[in-house]
């Protein structure tokens, strides 16, 4: 079987073409988004429909040479279009949470301040990646080093988190 996306970039006007293409890539797509989004379907869907459209405004046709490099453009373009996602959320509930703080309570803005303080460049870009969804071997292949050192880092990073938000929660009792 001959691979679509070579033929696609040949009659971009082909409607059926495209429409075989989408249908092809589209699933495996929208499961890979299902995994990262933990299930949510409705947002799987949006987020997917938003990658195509990212992909077919940019040229992402002209980016890859097969089906399996489109798959993986348009996987890249939804992760970060959930990253985009949750830091909107995180940013709307800071604010929401903000101005309901009663006096005396520690605002969750000042909180996520502290818990970016308390991490080091290294350990920030592991948070990022790991909310962008990237697993720990994608992690590890980024960043050059093993798996199991990439694992380690996590649980580093995690220990750190947790030490962070105990650090708080005694400021704010005591």
């Amino acid at each position: 079987m001959s691979d679509e996306t070579a033929r696609l970039r040949d009659g971009t006007d082909d409607q059926q073409r495209w429409r075989e293409w989408y249908r092809a890539v589209y699933p495996r797509l929208f499961f890979h988004l299902v995994r990262k989004t933990n299930g949510n379907q409705a947002l799987s869907e949006e987020l997917a429909q938003g990658a195509f459209e990212r992909f077919v405004r940019f040229d992402g046709l002209g980016k890859v040479a097969d089906n399996e490099q489109a798959v993986a453009y348009l996987r890249r373009i939804g992760l970060r279009m959930l990253a985009d996602y949750l830091a909107t959320l995180v940013e709307v509930s800071t604010v929401q949470a903000d101005t309901v703080a009663g006096p005396g309570d520690t605002p969750p803005s000042e909180t996520i301040e502290h818990l970016a303080a308390a991490l080091g460049d290294d350990e920030k870009r592991l948070l990022r990646l790991l909310v962008e969804g990237w697993t720990v071997s994608e992690i590890a292949e980024r960043l050059g080093i093993s798996y199991s050192a990439a694992s380690k880092r996590l649980q580093r990073l995690r220990q750190a988190l947790a030490a962070a938000r105990e650090d708080i929660k005694k400021q704010s009792l005591g």
